[in-house]
């Protein structure tokens, strides 16, 4: 049955459809009604269920699942729950992880070239000795091949020796033979509107991260003799550039340590290379260009050249969503930016 009314047009039901839905309205209304607790709506939770959400928390992310163990077969480092043991006796038996090219300074164990640190090899309750394997290296041996990334497939590199290791960044640029990158830092006070340098905290946080850009290589091999090492003390004037940002009271102390020059040490580090890297065979060392270093100090080339700034503002920009500042350190805390690029240090 139709009506009209204010010019619209209104579709009426017949009695038995309009009956069944009443019907099935006032049961879901009873089932609504029944299924709702109101003294328990809308309450917190038991303290037993709270425990049980808690000790399934902690069970997903504690120590024990976010351990981070060293695997034997490629030096990898994953979390533990990844991590298959295997006996060492059951990988020689594998035939596959002698190094493809022997090397004086290898170590082998049992015959196989394994990364022995950190725990990657141990022994259980019986005696039985146990090497952390990863899954793609596992699966490897389970096929009978050489794992891909194994130390016995062309993988090992060695320890790096001492003489390398204490070298600072200005060191490491004076030693090397080709220059990838240049370091732009910038220094300030991580306290905000600081009027001086809390020389107590200098250096103690570091981010920041690396640009790529199109270089002028012919001018750059000018800059660099193939024989006599180490280059004039002047490349660093071309590699590495330090802003000062806030307060102008800068002593040469508030420069970080890893710009200082030993020459001591790189002496010792050009005489290793020398001695132990092909690409340094031919080189002489001079001293005279020794000489030029400091005994053990910032290079002037580097303190000279030092700029200063006073936009706190344009700094607060250009790091800006870029690390959480309370992910930094403590306050009145110095730290860098643009740091030294861990993927892009001089080749030694």
């Amino acid at each position: 049955m139709d009506s009209h009314e204010n010019g619209r047009c209104h579709v009426q039901l017949p009695e038995e459809q309009q009956q069944l839905l009443a019907h099935a309205a006032s049961v879901k209304k009873r089932r609504i009604t029944t299924d709702t607790d109101d003294e328990s709506f809308l309450q917190p939770m038991s303290d037993h269920c709270c425990q049980d959400c808690l000790s399934k928390f902690i069970d997903a992310t504690g120590n024990k699942v976010t351990l981070i163990s060293v695997y034997a077969v490629c030096a990898g480092t994953f979390h533990s729950e990844e991590t298959c043991a295997i006996t060492v006796s059951d990988l020689q038996k594998k035939n596959k992880l002698s190094p493809m090219n022997p090397h004086p300074a290898h170590i082998l164990t049992d015959g196989m070239l394994l990364h022995r640190d950190h725990g990657s090899i141990h022994t259980d309750d019986h005696g039985n000795s146990l090497a952390n394997v990863c899954d793609p290296c596992s699966s490897a041996l389970l096929r009978n091949q050489t794992p891909q990334l194994s130390l016995a497939n062309d993988m090992w590199i060695g320890d790096i020796p001492l003489e390398l290791q204490i070298l600072t960044l200005s060191e490491c640029i004076l030693v090397t033979c080709y220059f990838p990158a240049v370091y732009i830092i910038k220094l300030y006070p991580k306290k905000k509107d600081a009027c001086t340098w809390a020389s107590a905290n200098l250096h103690s946080g570091l981010w920041g991260n690396v640009s790529t850009y199109c270089l002028n290589t012919d001018d750059i091999v000018k800059m660099t003799c193939d024989q006599v090492m180490p280059p004039s003390v002047s490349i660093l004037t071309a590699t590495i550039g330090v802003t000062f940002v806030g307060p102008k009271n800068l002593p040469e102390k508030t420069m970080p340590g890893f710009l200082q020059v030993n020459r001591t040490h790189m002496c010792v580090a050009l005489q290793w290379l020398k001695k132990n890297n092909p690409i340094y065979h031919h080189i002489i060392i001079s001293p005279s260009r020794l000489n030029e270093l400091p005994i053990n100090g910032i290079p002037h080339e580097i303190t000279s050249l030092a700029r200063h700034l006073e936009d706190i503002i344009l700094l607060a920009k250009e790091t800006g969503g870029y690390v959480p500042e309370e992910c930094i350190g403590d306050e009145g805390k110095c730290n860098l930016i643009y740091p030294i690029p861990t993927n892009s240090c001089p080749t030694l």
